[in-house]
């Protein structure tokens, strides 16, 4: 079956007429994921519903294949958080463990950033490690915002530097990327105003 997703939040219906007992797993592939002009295309699956009443939540019963569908670069879905997704990513691809810890910041819609900040200080001083500096990888033209929040919420008492990788959102067609970079504007001006406690 095919089903054709637009950027609205949807749910699709799917008849299946097997037992229960014979199912054991459920196969979502994803054949369109690209970048475009219209920025980057992606499927998120919410949850899965049986028959209106089993729901099985993305977390811990999902795992994705990524690029090929052939089990060769799959990751599980096991993480409460973007940190914790990101730590099993750096696993995945062979860092050692004991290197990497994830620090997961509370869970908010809007001044993510500044509450990751947070967590990471809060970690910072209570955790037995002598730090001197620290180097944030953040996207594009979000970068500058990342690095002005870590700066001023660790106190200026560490070196912090910044790592910008290429946004794909920076290739977009002109009116698109001005309103992305226009955005990126007032989010400075609007940390520079909930930073000045700090």
């Amino acid at each position: 079956m095919t089903i054709l997703q637009s950027t609205k939040k949807m749910k699709f219906p799917v008849s299946w007429y097997g037992a229960l007992k014979d199912l054991d797993s459920i196969a979502v592939q994803f054949t369109n994921d690209q970048v475009g002009d219209y920025g980057d295309r992606n499927l998120y699956v919410k949850e899965v519903i049986i028959d209106k009443q089993i729901i099985l939540s993305y977390q811990y019963n999902s795992q994705f294949d990524l690029e090929d569908w052939d089990g060769r670069n799959r990751i599980f879905n096991n993480s409460g958080s973007l940190a914790e997704s990101a730590m099993e990513r750096l696993y995945s691809l062979g860092i050692d463990s004991a290197s990497i810890i994830a620090i997961p910041g509370k869970k908010v819609s809007i001044n993510r950033t500044f509450t990751s900040a947070l967590a990471f200080r809060n970690w910072l001083n209570t955790a037995d490690i002598n730090v001197e500096g620290i180097n944030i990888i953040s996207l594009g033209t979000h970068a500058k915002r990342t690095w002005l929040t870590y700066y001023k919420i660790l106190d200026e008492k560490y070196n912090v530097g910044i790592i910008s990788i290429p946004d794909t959102k920076e290739n977009l067609p002109g009116k698109r990327k001005a309103l992305t970079v226009l955005r990126e504007t007032l989010g400075i001006i609007w940390y520079r105003i909930i930073l000045l406690p700090y």
